[in-house]
C-alpha cells in the first residue's frame, strides 16, 4: 500500500470506531488529492499526518479494546506490564523509522 492508501484507510477505519475530527482541525481529506510537494507545503503536510496519527484520541478510535502485555525485568523479579493496545501502538509508532508503515502494517 502506498502512503497515501494507508493513511486513508487508517483515517477510514478511526472515524468507523468513532473518531471525530474536531472543530477546525486540519485533516487529510480522503476524497482530495495530496498536496503537491514543495519544501514549505512538505513541512505542513508533514505536521498535519504526525498530528492526526499520534493523537490520542485518533489512536483509541483506531485500536479501541484490549490491552497488551509486556514482560520486563525489575530487580531480578519477572512480572507483567499491561498497556492499553492504543498506547503500544502510539509508543512503537514513535520510535518506527517509518511510522506510516508501521501503521499500515497494524491496521
Amino acid at each position: 500500500m502506498t502512503d497515501k492508501e494507508i493513511l486513508e484507510k487508517a483515517i477510514s477505519l478511526a472515524i468507523d470506531g468513532g473518531y471525530s475530527v474536531p472543530e477546525g482541525q486540519k485533516i487529510i481529506s480522503l476524497y482530495s488529492e495530496w498536496i503537491t510537494y514543495t519544501s514549505k507545503r512538505q513541512k505542513e503536510y508533514s505536521e498535519q499526518v504526525a498530528n492526526l496519527i499520534f493523537n490520542h484520541d485518533f489512536a483509541k478510535a483506531l485500536w479501541p479494546r484490549g490491552h497488551c502485555g509486556l514482560q520486563e525485568e525489575l530487580n531480578h523479579d519477572d512480572f507483567s506490564r499491561w498497556i492499553a493496545h492504543h498506547l503500544y501502538h502510539l509508543q512503537q509508532m514513535v520510535i518506527a523509522d517509518d511510522p506510516i508503515k508501521y501503521l499500515g502494517d497494524n491496521i
